[in-house]
């Protein structure tokens, strides 16, 4: 279940069902600001000029992701460094 947290939209799978567990909810909170990140990074890619920028973007989320996924397979719950920052500005 927590893998699916760093799968792009699928985030809201585990954000919805597993409440009661903190481990699923931490990473649940970091999922959604990679995912807020995605989103942030597509918009950029339909506005001319910032293309570049939305592929840099892209290949951050994409890092995020795979770290994110290492720290479930390690029953880690190490914060992702910008995620963790969108997740704060969140409030969830």
């Amino acid at each position: 279940m927590g893998i699916l947290c760093y799968l792009s939209f699928l985030v809201f799978i585990p954000f919805v069902t597993a409440k009661d567990n903190e481990f699923i909810k931490f990473h649940a909170k970091q999922g959604l600001g990679v995912f807020s990140l995605e989103v942030i990074g597509w918009i950029l890619g339909f506005m001319p000029g910032v293309h570049a920028f939305s592929l840099i973007i892209s290949v951050v989320t994409l890092i995020l992701s795979i770290i994110g996924i290492v720290n479930v397979l390690n029953n880690r719950t190490t914060p992702l460094p910008i995620a963790n920052q969108i997740s704060d500005l969140l409030n969830l």
